[in-house]
Order: C-alpha cells, then sequence, then structure tokens
C-alpha cells in the first residue's frame, strides 16, 4: 500500500441489489477475523475518490482494522447516473448498505469527509444497525429544516453556501471537464493557499474559467495527474448531482419522517477544521444536540482537507479514539 502508487492497494468492483456498480479499495489485515474484526467504511468528498484516504488506509490497515474505501456514487469507477434524484442520502445509505451485504458484513465503523460526512451521518440515521461507530471530518450533522430551503435561499442565509449555486448549475459540469485539472487544483489546497472569498458570490466560477488560481499545495504532479485523469473520463456529472439532490435529501427525509438524533450509545468524533469558511461554528454548535455521544477534536488554523492537510494527525487521533471506544488492543 504505497500511497504514491494507486495500482498498489486491492481495487475491486462489485454489483450491488439496489442495481448499482461500486469500485472501492479493499485491505484486509494480516490477522483478519470475519465478524471480529473491526471494519472502516471510508467515504470521501468532492472532488474527490477512494484516493483521497490513501494516507489513512495503509496504518488503518496495519493497525488490525479491514479498511474499505469506495469511489462514491458518480465517481471513478462508480456508477454514475444523471438523474440528481438518484443521489438522495437514502439511495445512498441503501447503496453503502448493500456493498456490506455484498461483503457479509454486518456492522462498520464509518468514516466520511466532505459530502462523505454527510453521507456518514445520513448512513447513521437511515442504516443505525449497521454502525458501530462514526468519525467524520470538515461537515458536521445538520439539523433537518422543517420546511425546504431552496439552494439560493439557504446561499443568501450562509455566504460562505454560495459556491454551490455554481456546482448545481445545469452547465457546470462541461465547465468543469474543461478545466478539470485546475478545478481539482484549485479545491485541493490547506489553509496557506486557499484562495480568498473563494466560497461567496461568484468566485469559484471566476476562478475556475477565468482566473490565474496559482499552483496548489496539497497534490504533487503525479497525485493531480491521478485525479485529472479520472475526472477526465467520468466527468462532472455525477460529482456534481451531489449539489442537485440538496432537494430530494429533504423530501425523501422527510416523507420517511427520518430520525434526526443519532442513538445515546453510538460513539461520534468530529474533527473541525478551525480555518475552513463551510464548517462555522454554528453549525458545529447546532449538530450537538442531535449527537449526544459526540467529541469534537478542535483543529485550528487547518483547512478543510483535513485528511490530507493534518494527515498524521487524522490518522493517529482516530486509531487512539477507536482503540478507547472499541476496546480493541493497540498494534502501534
Amino acid at each position: 500500500m504505497d500511497p504514491s502508487d494507486p495500482a498498489s492497494f486491492h481495487h475491486r468492483t462489485e454489483a450491488l441489489s439496489t442495481g448499482r456498480t461500486y469500485h472501492f479499495v479493499d485491505q484486509v489485515p494480516v490477522d483478519y477475523k470475519h465478524g471480529e474484526t473491526p471494519v472502516l467504511l471510508l467515504l470521501h468528498g468532492f472532488p474527490d475518490l477512494w484516493y483521497g484516504w490513501r494516507n489513512q488506509i495503509g496504518p488503518w490497515c496495519r493497525h488490525g482494522w479491514r479498511v474499505i474505501a469506495v469511489d462514491m456514487l458518480g465517481y471513478g469507477g462508480t456508477s454514475k447516473p444523471d438523474d440528481a434524484q438518484e443521489y438522495s442520502s437514502g439511495k445512498i445509505a441503501k447503496d453503502l448498505a448493500s456493498l456490506l451485504d455484498v461483503l457479509s458484513i454486518d456492522r462498520v465503523v464509518v468514516v466520511g469527509h466532505d459530502w462523505g460526512a454527510y453521507a456518514a451521518w445520513k448512513f447513521c440515521q437511515w442504516q443505525t444497525n449497521r454502525v458501530r461507530a462514526v468519525v467524520t471530518l470538515s461537515v458536521p450533522l445538520m439539523p433537518r429544516s422543517p420546511v425546504l430551503t431552496p439552494l439560493p435561499a439557504l446561499a443568501k442565509m450562509i455566504p460562505d453556501f454560495s459556491y454551490m449555486l455554481f456546482f448545481s448549475a445545469p452547465d457546470s459540469p462541461p465547465k468543469l471537464e474543461k478545466n478539470a485539472g485546475k478545478t481539482i487544483d484549485l479545491l485541493f489546497r490547506s489553509s496557506k493557499t486557499w484562495i480568498r472569498d473563494l466560497t461567496r458570490n461568484n468566485v469559484m466560477e471566476q476562478s475556475i474559467v477565468h482566473n490565474d488560481i496559482g499552483r496548489g499545495d496539497l497534490l504533487n504532479d503525479s497525485e493531480l495527474a491521478y485525479y485529472s485523469q479520472n475526472f477526465v473520463k467520468g466527468g462532472f456529472r455525477g460529482p456534481t448531482n451531489w449539489y442537485r439532490a440538496l432537494e430530494w435529501h429533504w423530501r425523501e427525509e422527510t416523507a420517511a419522517n427520518l430520525k434526526q438524533n443519532l442513538p445515546a450509545t453510538l460513539p461520534a468524533l468530529f474533527f473541525h477544521p478551525g480555518s475552513d469558511p463551510t464548517s462555522p461554528q454554528s453549525s458545529v454548535d447546532a449538530m450537538k444536540p442531535l449527537v449526544p455521544n459526540l467529541e469534537i477534536l478542535q483543529c485550528k488554523g487547518a483547512g478543510h482537507w483535513l485528511l490530507l492537510e493534518r494527515s498524521d494527525m487524522v490518522t493517529r487521533k482516530t486509531i487512539e479514539w477507536l482503540d478507547e471506544r472499541l476496546k480493541t488492543r493497540s498494534k502501534l
């Protein structure tokens, strides 16, 4: 498992009972005991791939855990429906549960970043009995509004969500595909090189389509090439459908009267990046009543991409926290 070589990981592709096909990396530890060894299910965000977890997969597997890192719906080698309704939280949760069924895995520790954090929280709500613990980075669990809030109204309430208007627009995929490498390089940045006000007004589109943005600092040339090749091949329609599906999340969850509060018995760890404009303290505070067994790790000065910018810390703290919660013997 060499983070610099994507081919060094164990890749699998499986057809699910939901009708979708998922690509994922599946790393099994040496002393694996089915039904006993903890299994981590890693979920990435936008615009990422399973490869976003490259620095964590090896250490967590060597620690004695089975690690499954998926290409989320719309990405990489996974199915890419054109219809945004197919990306609803309930359908994503069913996909993940179906994947666990294929692998004969009962329960997992679900770990997510960005949209993967959103999917992890929702998996806990939709498929509570399949989760042993949850670890999320950058995106807190938000309470469901009693009324549907259209994205333009949401962007007015939270100006740092304005970038979503561009990503959800019908004409965003071809613009992103024409500038695939630039898009990846623009977004994969630490707090040191993050472009000021990128998430506000129309700065995101202007930066991708028109502006000279300089070089980011979180991906080297080979990593940037790997991402670029994947998005040139797979396109951006699927990845941006996660933004178009916001309305369908609300409709589906409201129709099902989905319980928002997580069980008090479910351990939860949230990594909060202090310099991420899309993760304000107010949102973190709103999460607390919904997650009674929550521990928050404040990461001062860190940007959105904690799994890269604070890679060693995320790897180590997750091991320490899970060892205590799952009562496993440390193998470091």
